[in-house]
């Protein structure tokens, strides 16, 4: 591999003695690891040990085709670098109380680090997942939607739009900064190709950006996370000194285990893949003390009903009965798609709901074919708040294959109906058996367009 001579002369100034063993790190295989969902924990695939940082992370032998494995459509994991999972350890240091807490995650493609702060909040914190490019916006919602939580709301919005709309509103905002990929560059190729000393600068100017509008976005006594897959101390450390010069903040620090390898620079923390099986990342956070804001209530003339949603109507029983709870606050959308919002969203999160940004909430639960045939949409078979009675068609894995491809399975013998599909007992999608065949309802977009193996 050969480094770019600038980004040498950085590292080997930053690493002193330790560069030689870095660059040695580049050249070797990077380390593959998952990150269990929480609520649906499984052992598919052939795993290694955990990683320190994070109970719900372990790294795996040999990288196998996810793309293979229908529990990875199930949700049952997200293929994670394991350094990210770092965040564990932040959210550790946050404050915990008797109302629910607001999380915004404000640069959130992929989806990593959202489906994380899911995993890991209380029972009545939500989050608000954000991307503003469209086609990382879409990949962001499939691994939301195969996440299967309804505590999120997922935005399409610039920094400065939320910021203008809903200050002081978050109480832990993520910024997972849009950076130069230094420390990916083992691993993605794209990222070393790409590396210059101006995209270094240009990037430092775009994450001062979007610092400031998250301090906007942030509430006093409010919590503020910045990352970044760089090594530069411009878009990491430096970022962290302007905060704390410009703002009233204070720096808080985690606790960090000194087996696992993760080093503490003077402000944050740092992953370096020639001292642990991971790539590089930098992880800080501010908590802000005080600010000349307004508060984040909006006043009730500034919440304009969103078109995502349609307008508030009890459900029929048959759109209520898939759902395994009853506090859920219920819209009737376009071509009679019914939504579900939990109630402790609807509540806390009122202004984020009727805003007219480009904001969904909740979890799209079905549609009404006919006025007596309800048909489930895709997201309710991944979410755990299906109801558990719900008739189920079990497939072995070459079965559970064909349907995630969207083709013909064998027809079954049992009663016509709608059937959650599963393997291993967790929900794929949706099939409707009538006599002589089964209607795979895989929605077209969501099949798998890869070739099986036979």
């Amino acid at each position: 591999m050969e480094l770019p001579l600038a980004f040498q002369h950085v590292m080997r100034s930053q690493l002193g003695d330790s560069f030689d063993a870095f660059r040695d790190a580049l050249t070797t295989p990077s380390p593959t690891s998952i990150r269990h969902h929480p609520l649906k924990r499984s052992r598919s695939v052939e795993q290694d040990r955990s990683v320190p940082w994070s109970p719900m992370g372990e790294y795996i032998q040999e990288r196998p085709v996810f793309t293979l494995d229908p529990l990875y459509h199930a949700g049952c994991y997200y293929v994670q670098e394991a350094s990210s999972m770092i965040l564990e350890a932040f959210y550790q240091m946050l404050p915990s109380g008797s109302r629910s807490r607001s999380f915004l995650d404000l640069c959130a493609a992929p989806g990593g680090k959202a489906t994380h702060l899911l995993s890991l909040m209380q029972g009545d914190d939500y989050l608000l997942a954000n991307e503003i490019h469209p086609n990382r916006h879409s990949i962001l919602f499939e691994n939301l939607t195969r996440w299967g939580d309804p505590r999120v709301i997922i935005g399409r919005c610039t920094s400065e739009d939320l910021a203008s709309r809903h200050p002081e509103r978050f109480d832990v905002i993520l910024v997972d900064a849009p950076c130069s990929g230094e420390g990916m560059i083992r691993k993605d190729p794209v990222a070393l190709r790409q590396w210059t000393e101006e995209l270094v600068q240009k990037c430092i100017l775009r994450q001062q950006s979007i610092l400031e509008q998250a301090m906007t976005l942030l509430r006093p006594g409010g919590h503020l996370i910045y990352s970044t897959c760089a090594f530069n101390r411009g878009e990491n450390e430096e970022q962290i000194e302007g905060l704390l010069r410009t703002y009233d903040c204070t720096e808080v620090r985690p606790q960090i285990h000194s087996d696992w390898g993760v080093v503490e620079s003077d402000h944050g923390v740092r992953c370096y893949p020639h001292l642990l099986a991971g790539e590089g990342l930098y992880m800080s956070m501010v908590r802000k003390n005080s600010s000349p804001g307004t508060g984040h209530d909006a006043e009730p003339s500034t919440r304009l009903a969103n078109r995502h949603l349609g307008v508030p109507a009890p459900p029929p029983a048959d759109v209520r009965n898939f759902i395994q709870a009853e506090d859920f606050y219920w819209y009737q959308g376009r071509q009679d798609n019914w939504r579900a919002i939990p109630q402790t969203l609807q509540n806390e999160a009122a202004d984020l709901i009727g805003s007219p940004l480009d904001l969904q909430s909740g979890l799209i639960v079905g549609k009404m074919k006919t006025p007596t045939v309800f048909i489930p949409d895709h997201a309710l078979a991944l979410s755990e708040i299906c109801r558990p009675e719900v008739d189920e068609l079990e497939l072995e894995k070459e079965d559970a294959l064909r349907f995630l491809k969207k083709e013909t399975i064998l027809a079954v013998e049992c009663p016509k109906g709608i059937y959650r599909v599963t393997f291993q007992g967790r929900g794929l999608g949706w099939a409707k058996v009538i006599p002589g065949r089964i209607n795979n309802l895989i929605p077209h977009h969501w099949r798998i367009r890869m070739t099986i193996p036979e």
